[in-house]
């Protein structure tokens, strides 16, 4: 997927996303590309201690609450999250969600991105659970063949 990083180029005014990247997901080459990335921007949580707590309190990750307090903090939203504990914490936090298959299928249905199947096989292949059954729902809903 090192062509699909900078998608958020062709947005008049980039959508303001708060995210957690994965090694898992993205190799040597293109962390380097998502770090130069124009609309990436670093930001650290204003209270870490608060990070801390929370994580303690809702069992989250480190990524996962940091993306959920750092978007209450900015007013980001929708803010990208695949983990279902996180999206659950989110929602009740009043945040809007969006995962990678619902970031894809805007992409997709935008004409950014021509071949959602082929995004989703990466996905696959780099060990990113997605449960399949739901890739191949959300390709039959598109009128593209499942996985």
């Amino acid at each position: 997927m090192t062509s699909s990083i900078d998608f958020f180029h062709v947005f008049a005014s980039p959508p303001k996303f708060i995210t957690k990247l994965s090694s898992l997901v993205l190799d040597y080459q293109e962390q380097s590309e998502v770090s130069k990335a124009e609309w990436i921007e670093v930001k650290a949580v204003q209270n870490p201690a608060g990070l801390y707590s929370a994580q303690r309190k809702y069992g989250l990750g480190p990524g996962e609450m940091s993306t959920i307090l750092l978007a209450k903090e900015l007013g980001a939203n929708p803010v990208l999250l695949d983990d279902y504990r996180a999206r659950k914490l989110a929602k009740v936090e009043g945040l809007e969600i969006l995962g990678t298959v619902g970031l894809l299928e805007a992409f997709y249905l935008r004409r950014y991105l021509t071949d959602l199947r082929s995004a989703l096989q990466q996905l696959l292949m780099r060990n990113v659970y997605i449960d399949q059954r739901l890739l191949d729902r959300r390709l039959r809903a598109l009128g593209l063949p499942p996985l």
